[in-house]
This record gives C-alpha cells, sequence and structure tokens, in this order.
C-alpha cells in the first residue's frame, strides 16, 4: 500500500527546482439567481511551485498561490497562511512543507495535505482537510499546519497527524448561489410561531485556539497482514469542519449560528482485486462529544473499478469505470427539542449510487460522465465532460453540470445552478 501522507512529491537532491500552474475557469449559468446578479463567473488560480533538498535526508517544498474572481468569492485585500475567513484570499501559501527522510521514518512538519481512504468519490475516513464548498461542483480541499510522523514498517506502516489550530471548512456566503435554500428553517419557524421570521446571521462559534483542542489522527496500514487485501485502521479526534446550525428564535428574528461539534472517529478501509476488478469498501463512526449538538452515525461506502485497454476493436485507448454506493447509518439521534440543526453539504449522501465513466481516444483527448444520484430521494448530479491538451503543458476542459431532484433534497435544493464551463491549466 502506498503512504498516504503529506500528499506532495519532493524534488530530489540538488539545486532548487521551480515550476509554475495557471488556471482560469469560466462558468456560465442557466437561471437567474435570487443571490447573484451576473449569471456568468470567471475565476483565475496561479501557483508557483518551488522544490528542493538540502543533503541526503532534508526535503522541502512551497507553493505560494494567488486567486482572482468576478464573484467577490476571493478578498482581494487578504493575505493568509492559516486560510480561516469566510472569503479565499488574495495570497496565500497552498501548501509549505519541510520533511527529513530517515531509513524507516519521515517528519513532515508545514502547511500539507493528507489524503486517507480506499474511496473514489466519497471517503468517510477522510477528515484531516477541511473543504472550500464555495463553488460546490469543484470543491477542494483546504491545506491545514500540521506535524506528521510517517514509519514504514515490514508488516504495517503507522502514521501520527498533529493538527494545532482548527480551520473550518469554507462556505458559500449570503450573495452566493451555492448557498443552500434557508426554506426549511423558515417553515419549521413558522409552524412553531405563526408567523413569517426574519433569518438573522447570528455568526460563528469557533473552536478557541488551545492544547485542549488541538486535532489528533492516527493510521494503520497493511498490505501482507492479510494476503492480496490492503487494510487501514484510522482515528481522528478534533471538530466538525463544517459544523451544525444552531437557530434561536427572538421573534421576530431567527438566528442562525454556526457552531462545530467536537468528536471522535474510527474508520476501517478494505481494498482487494478480483481478476480485472479492483473492489473497496469504507465504513467510519463518528461519536459526538455533546450529545445536544449531533446525532452519532456510521458512514459507509463500497464499490469497484476497471480499466480496459485498447477496447471497441482498438478504437479507444482505454475505458475506465468506476461505481460506488455511499450510506448512512444513524446510531444515536440528537434530542427532538435540540435547538441544532445539520448544516448543507455534510452527510448529502445517506443512500446514493456514484459513478464515472471515462473513455480515452489518445493521452490527449477524453470523455467522461460521471454523477451521482440519491436513491431514495431521486435528486442526482450529472457532468458529462470533454478534456483536450493541444501541446504539452496545456489542458483544456469543457463539461456541463445538471442538478436535478425536489427543491428539500440534497441535490435539487441547486436545481436552478445548472451551467455550462470551460476550464483551462497551463503547466510551465
Amino acid at each position: 500500500m502506498a503512504a498516504c501522507c503529506a500528499g506532495v512529491t519532493l524534488a530530489g537532491a540538488g539545486e532548487p527546482h521551480f515550476s509554475s500552474e495557471l488556471r482560469f475557469n469560466a462558468f456560465g449559468y442557466r437561471h437567474d439567481s435570487e443571490r447573484e446578479a451576473d449569471n456568468s463567473a470567471f475565476e483565475s488560480d496561479l501557483r508557483l511551485d518551488v522544490s528542493g533538498s538540502r543533503g541526503d535526508h532534508l526535503r522541502y517544498r512551497v507553493v505560494p498561490q494567488v486567486r482572482f474572481d468576478t464573484t467577490d468569492r476571493s478578498d482581494p485585500w487578504t493575505i493568509e497562511w492559516e486560510e480561516d475567513g469566510a472569503d479565499r484570499p488574495l495570497l496565500t501559501v497552498h501548501e509549505a512543507v519541510l520533511a527529513w527522510y530517515g531509513d524507516r521514518v519521515e517528519w513532515v512538519v508545514g502547511k500539507q495535505f493528507f489524503d486517507w481512504g480506499s474511496g473514489d468519490g466519497f471517503k468517510p475516513a477522510d477528515n484531516l482537510n477541511p473543504y472550500d464548498w464555495v463553488d460546490l461542483p469543484i470543491a477542494e480541499k483546504i491545506g491545514v499546519s500540521a506535524l506528521s510522523l510517517y514509519r514504514f514498517g515490514e508488516s504495517f506502516d503507522a502514521q501520527l497527524v498533529l493538527v494545532p489550530w482548527f480551520t473550518p471548512a469554507r462556505l458559500p456566503a449570503a450573495d452566493n448561489r451555492w448557498l443552500p435554500s434557508d426554506a426549511p428553517l423558515r417553515e419549521a419557524y413558522r409552524r412553531a410561531v405563526g408567523s413569517d421570521p426574519v433569518v438573522v446571521d447570528g455568526g460563528h462559534e469557533r473552536p478557541a485556539h488551545a492544547t485542549d483542542t488541538i486535532q489528533a489522527a492516527a493510521r494503520l496500514a497493511s498490505s501482507t497482514l492479510v494476503t492480496g487485501w490492503d487494510l487501514a485502521l484510522t482515528f481522528y479526534s478534533g471538530h466538525d469542519s463544517i459544523g451544525v446550525l444552531r437557530t434561536d428564535a427572538v421573534p421576530p428574528d431567527l438566528v442562525v449560528t454556526r457552531v462545530h461539534p467536537a468528536y471522535t472517529e474510527v474508520g476501517l478501509s478494505v481494498a482487494t482485486t478480483l481478476g480485472e476488478w479492483s473492489l473497496h469498501a469504507e465504513a467510519a463512526w463518528h461519536d459526538t462529544d455533546e450529545r445536544m449538538l449531533d446525532d452519532d452515525y456510521i458512514e459507509y461506502v463500497a464499490g469497484l473499478n476497471r480499466t480496459w485497454y485498447a477496447p471497441l476493436a482498438n478504437a479507444l485507448e482505454r475505458i475506465t469505470l468506476s461505481l460506488e454506493y455511499a450510506g448512512e447509518t444513524v446510531t444515536r439521534s440528537r434530542p427532538a427539542d435540540s435547538p441544532y440543526t445539520g448544516a448543507a453539504f455534510a452527510r448529502g449522501l445517506t443512500g446514493a449510487v456514484l459513478g464515472h465513466i471515462e473513455l480515452q481516444w489518445t493521452e490527449r483527448v477524453g470523455l467522461e460522465i460521471a454523477g451521482a444520484v440519491n436513491v431514495e430521494a431521486g435528486d442526482f448530479r450529472v457532468k458529462p465532460s470533454l478534456a483536450y491538451e493541444p501541446v504539452d503543458g496545456v489542458e483544456l476542459e469543457a463539461g456541463i453540470d445538471i442538478f436535478e431532484g425536489p427543491c428539500d433534497s440534497f441535490f435539487g435544493g441547486w436545481d436552478r445552478n445548472d451551467r455550462v464551463y470551460l476550464l483551462a491549466t497551463v503547466r510551465f
């Protein structure tokens, strides 16, 4: 099993290595939005990658990042290391690590990314990095300042991670079309009080920066303990990065405050092969510390994937198929009189089929169709896209995002956000 540590490839010995990546994203929406004035958006993202080493054991990597957009999702006056603000900073360090390698030990300190889990589209135990959800279809992880110790063993590998500062997930603001509707909260208030509320933003209650709020995680992984199987056991103790909402009725106001419950989680993942098929499964039990704030539940996913080479009489170079089922079982519900409710973007896949199929004509041209459907609710998302690499270092992708379903369902809440998009990436 490959090491799942800092998620970076550090340069070898010698002089520093420099590379850059410039990304342009353009979107056009089909419908008007009550939150955003424009039906088009443009984003740019520039990253400079500097990496190198000192001696045989010490390596480093620094990736400064500059972002700009036309929808006020980036703050043009903000420079941040810890990306814990409501808006994306104009300038940040996407990643910055210093690593020391021994024969069997790897120490990594700095702003890092982690990738824990065996799933393709959903990983229940992958909780160390929060996500930037301001553009739901292309949500990305946010780097966290962490200390990681990785030990390579003969029978299993072990990793311990400490994250001293809490970083919340970045959610859409009030003027962002991806902010879910507050209609369910309004309807509950209307039934209880008998009148329409004025929804007021109560702010954001974050865990204090203190020694008792340090997030800790551990992972044991083995590819040899059971022949033919990759196994991993994970543990996490920290705070929910998305959080829950506390609703306080102060007629005629309904004050909504975002809160981050503390919890512990234990996860198990397995992966193996059956002929030409790769199989995987993963489950994680989420145990909330303060019972009034949130449920206890088990999230799980199971899936398979396969690649066919030179299929259809060599008409294609390859076809890749991935299918998964993701679900949830609540083991303890929050009390009925709790003032807390679940926030959007969390726990939306309570019984969903996820999948994608990729048709690759050449290394430069490919078509992918990806999607997810919640079986019981009947809501879904589908994304067909075409990727083309006209020259080395330039990648283009054009596609369509489609959301459908009842307005109170997970994907259906964004059914007016269907859009076409063009992504361009230039590496030099």
